[in-house]
């Protein structure tokens, strides 16, 4: 019986650790490394004063950012995904349409789907190299 219990315990764990590893390495290739989209990929730093406009600065941050890749932006606030989103290029202009995922941690947590299905309108300045994001409904 000792043996069983053992056995089961190490198959569990294996089982878990190959879970992990395989939903970290997924999340890699989530977003595309060359710009696809009508906004050049980049991180977009929230600017002081006006929590609505972003602009694209380089380097890692901990602060609230939308990053961009390719027709994919994710939403970060205090190093969480908030959002994910697919942009969208519709009667000459860009939205960013997001979506609702699951990831590990939402497994573990039992809370389902991770993240909202909404609408942001997104202008981006080409001069400043920022984006202007106006929320517009939840489904």
């Amino acid at each position: 019986m000792k043996r069983f219990l053992k056995l089961m315990a190490i198959s569990l764990v294996s089982i878990l650790c190959m879970t992990f590893a395989g939903s970290i390495l997924n999340g890699c290739d989530d977003l595309p490394t060359t710009s696809t989209g009508p906004i050049p990929n980049g991180k977009y730093i929230a600017s002081p004063g006006n929590v609505y406009t972003f602009t694209n600065e380089k380097g890692i941050v901990d602060i609230e950012r939308w990053e961009i890749k390719g027709d994919k932006a994710e939403y970060w606030a205090d190093d969480y995904v908030a959002y994910k989103a697919t942009i969208v290029e519709r009667d000459d202009k860009i939205y960013f349409e997001c979506y609702k995922w699951v990831d590990i941690w939402s497994v573990i947590a039992c809370i389902g789907k991770s993240g909202t299905e909404a609408v942001f309108e997104v202008v981006y300045d080409d001069v400043s190299k920022s984006i202007t994001v106006k929320y517009l409904f939840q489904n």
